[in-house]
């Protein structure tokens, strides 16, 4: 990716440095947006969170709020 783009590249590819640095911030931005969303939608003080994280704690394997509970953090694991 690097040779194709050296053409429209200036000055040893500085250009392409400062666009390529650019596009990962404003991922890590959007990225951070999401995890603080999973993580307000986890320690939530509504009623059905409360229920989630409950049955997290008591490992209560047979509840579906359990595995919706794993779910979440395997996404936010993975953000």
């Amino acid at each position: 990716i690097w040779k194709r783009h050296l053409s429209w590249a200036l000055t040893d590819g500085g250009d392409l440095r400062a666009y390529l640095t650019q596009r990962f911030s404003s991922s890590m931005v959007f990225m951070s947006l999401i995890l603080g969303a999973e993580l307000q939608v986890l320690f939530n003080s509504a009623v059905i969170t409360t229920e989630i994280r409950a049955a997290l704690a008591s490992q209560r394997h047979e509840d579906l709020r359990f595995w919706i509970g794993i779910i979440i953090i395997v996404s936010v694991a993975l953000t």
